[in-house]
């Protein structure tokens, strides 16, 4: 049995640990804290119970599960819990509303109309952005900018958006106060923690797609919170599940370095119980947060791991909470309040209402009855009600004062919903230490990774790849810094992270057990053709351009009329295809051989080939196949076409004709590169419908995307089916 030692005892390494020790390792997790779920986690206020009742909750920051969450709620299905036919999972409670806050004017609250057409989005953009202080005009142009992202392809959005702040991509410069404050820096720093000025505008416009869908999509989850304090509803059950299940579960054991012999990882040096101690295993999962990692990065293991030798470039923040303990339960709200206009970039939920079955009478002095959690966003902008100063400069006491003054100056505006006779007390998470003349980065223990404008060529894949091979190949990352679909520093891409590394672990172990799912983020379907048009755009030169929304919705003479306008010599054999594609995958040619040169196969791994019907017995060269091709889901149309097979060199290169609604060659060339292969795909064909030749301007954009999208898909699907084969689970 293959031991793996992970490092780091927060979501990602008991995410890792869950899903390893559920595929028969061994496995070893190391937390330098004496507590389990890093951020996530909740704890007593020491000393605060008396009388027997238990120290009051208290946490690092309240948090909330979007419903676009699929890995970490996947994973807490399978956390038992008593009287949960779905384990933790069952503890999830739904949100109805989001507010947000003023101090003069009203608030607003999140729509729960779904738009379905182009029209619909940008009127519900407009009418979403409409705060006061905003002019229509601003808020026209700003979901104006929203569109432009949910139009354009994924190869612009990390070319070209990745690079530009948030600020400068709804350019904020010249805009008005309100806009600036609001949809320029506000909302960004509030929910992410970041300032619009410095924040990727690619990763907040996808992350806000997935908040925004998730307000006003039907069929989607809410936004959710758990029905108790975290540790007693969700990570205390799930330590207990692992230990169960045989996890050595460490405490107090801090890395200290990873010994590197200029290959593999030979060992882990923990300090346990104040001493170094080695630790050795046969695969290594670091899980812990950027700023750890960084300091056990030698330049030894960046000359074997290139991709580590940037975590310099990549910043953290601080984003911390503090929690209020009320005589009375003040509600304020079903969901959670951004405080749009507070100073500090507060954020607030009212706890006691998501708590069933929970009696805060058994916690503290028996006198509390309502939790207030807030999280403090912004720490280098000077407060305005008690204090003058930046939180970072505060005291304790000073934090508390101005928090809960910015809190009242927003939700008393009309009612004094809040009264200081109401304040039994207050708790800022211990991850904040005094005094504030300590070095700046001693002050926050747990910092929170930013995602700044260029930073994703800094971040390393979970599985230290380079694209071709394995930089250190026992050696994987399970942090929310590592590169995921979900993006964002959240536990949702640490959990994502951690399965990534464990799939990683399964190739490299040669182990037979299913892989783990990873899932990417979903976008409303109605985008889709424009998304399609974009990336021809992309691939030809061209900027994006809004104007073609109004040309699809009129049909397809507009479009063509749209695509005489692209230059002459680009527009010649527009229905000619030439592809080439680089696939890597972690199994030996012989293996891959077996799917891709047999097209009768494809069907039983590669969904965008629903239908193939061998067409003669002919063994070897002549050999021909029927073939549908499906395009992408949601768009009910196939290609149709037969192939001849016209060169077989098992196993590195098949080749085939083509003729029907494609006509031309297309083949796969294998190439062994120590445990794994290089797949090289070529085509070069054109197409033979009349149809689709007509209408070529048209038509060439939504081939070029379905290609792409059928390519990424192929690439995930033949490594699934690569792996099920192996482990012989079936699909």
């Amino acid at each position: 049995m293959a031991r793996v030692v992970i490092l780091g005892g927060g979501i990602g390494g008991l995410s890792a640990a869950h899903e390893l020790v559920e595929r028969g390792f061994d496995v070893s997790v190391f937390e330098c804290r004496g507590d389990w779920g890093g951020k996530a986690r909740s704890y007593g206020v020491p000393a605060s119970g008396s009388q027997g009742r238990s120290d009051l909750p208290a946490e690092h920051g309240f948090r909330l599960f979007p419903g676009f969450y699929k890995h970490l709620p996947d994973t807490m299905k399978r956390i038992p819990f008593r009287g949960n036919a779905q384990g933790v999972y069952d503890n999830f409670v739904p949100t109805s509303r989001m507010e947000i806050a003023r101090e003069t004017a009203p608030p607003s609250v999140s729509s729960a109309h779904f738009p379905r057409t182009v029209d619909e989005w940008m009127s519900a953009l407009e009418s979403m952005f409409s705060f006061q202080g905003i002019s229509a005009e601003e808020a026209r142009f700003f979901a104006g900018r929203a569109l432009v992202v949910l139009t354009s392809c994924h190869e612009r959005r990390l070319t070209e958006y990745e690079r530009y702040s948030w600020w400068q991509f709804v350019e904020a410069d010249g805009k008005s106060e309100a806009y600036q404050r609001l949809l320029g820096d506000g909302l960004i720093r509030r929910i992410f923690a970041v300032s619009g000025r410095e924040a990727s505008a690619r990763t907040m416009a996808i992350t806000g797609i997935q908040i925004l869908l998730d307000e006003i999509s039907p069929g989607r989850g809410p936004l959710r919170v758990l029905n108790g304090p975290q540790n007693e509803v969700w990570i205390e059950p799930w330590v207990s599940y692992l230990r169960q299940r045989g996890v050595h579960l460490s405490p107090h054991a801090s890395l200290q370095r990873l010994n590197f012999d200029g290959r593999r990882i030979r060992s882990a040096t923990v300090r346990l119980d104040g001493k170094e101690v080695e630790i050795e295993g046969d695969y290594y999962v670091c899980a812990v947060p950027v700023d750890a990692m960084r300091r056990v990065v030698t330049k030894e293991l960046m000359e074997g791991a290139p991709s580590l030798a940037h975590l310099d470039e990549l910043h953290t923040v601080w984003k911390v909470g503090i929690q209020f303990y009320l005589k009375r339960d003040v509600p304020v709200l079903p969901g959670y309040v951004v405080y749009a206009d507070s100073n500090w970039g507060l954020l607030s939920l009212s706890q006691h209402q998501f708590w069933s079955g929970v009696r805060l009478s058994d916690y503290g002095n028996g006198e509390v009855e309502g939790i207030l959690s807030v999280d403090i966003s912004d720490w280098h902008t000077p407060g305005n009600k008690v204090v003058r100063k930046p939180a970072d400069q505060c005291t304790a006491e000073e934090i508390g004062g101005e928090v809960w003054a910015q809190i009242k100056a927003h939700l008393n505006r009309e009612s004094q919903q809040l009264q200081d006779a109401d304040l039994l007390g207050w708790h800022l998470d211990t991850s904040i230490r005094f005094p504030p003349s300590l070095p700046q980065d001693e002050r926050n223990a747990e910092p929170m990774l930013m995602n700044t404008a260029g930073s994703w060529q800094h971040r390393p894949e979970a599985d230290l790849s380079n694209g071709l091979f394995r930089e250190i190949p026992n050696l994987f990352l399970a942090a929310d810094y590592v590169r995921t679909h979900t993006d964002a520093a959240t536990m949702e891409g640490a959990n994502e992270a951690a399965r990534r590394a464990v799939n990683a672990i399964l190739t490299a172990s040669g182990s037979r057990a299913q892989p783990c799912a990873i899932w990417p983020l979903e976008e409303p379907a109605v985008f889709a053709p424009f998304r399609a048009y974009d990336y021809t755009r992309f691939k030809l030169g061209y900027p994006h351009s809004l104007p073609l929304l109004d040309p699809v919705k009129k049909g397809l003479p507009a479009l063509s009329r749209l695509a005489s306008g692209l230059k002459t010599e680009k527009l010649r054999n527009l229905n000619r295809y030439r592809f080439r594609q680089r696939w890597r995958v972690e199994a030996p040619p012989e293996e891959v051989w077996q799917l891709v040169a047999e097209p009768t196969s494809y069907p039983d791994w590669w969904r965008q080939y629903p239908a193939v019907r061998r067409l003669n017995n002919i063994k070897g060269l002549g050999a021909s196949w029927e073939m549908q091709i499906q395009f992408t889901p949601g768009v009910p149309y196939r290609l149709r076409f037969v192939i001849e097979l016209v060169r077989y060199e098992e196993p590195s290169l098949v080749q085939w004709r083509a003729r029907g609604d494609l006509n031309g060659h297309v083949g796969f060339t294998l190439d062994g590169t120590g445990a794994g292969t290089l797949v090289t795909y070529d085509s070069d064909f054109h197409t033979g419908k009349l149809l689709l030749n007509s209408v070529a301007p048209v038509a060439r954009p939504f081939f070029l995307w379905n290609h792409e999208s059928m390519m990424r898909r192929g690439e995930e699907e033949l490594r699934a089916e690569l792996a099920r084969r192996t482990s012989r689970v079936p699909p």
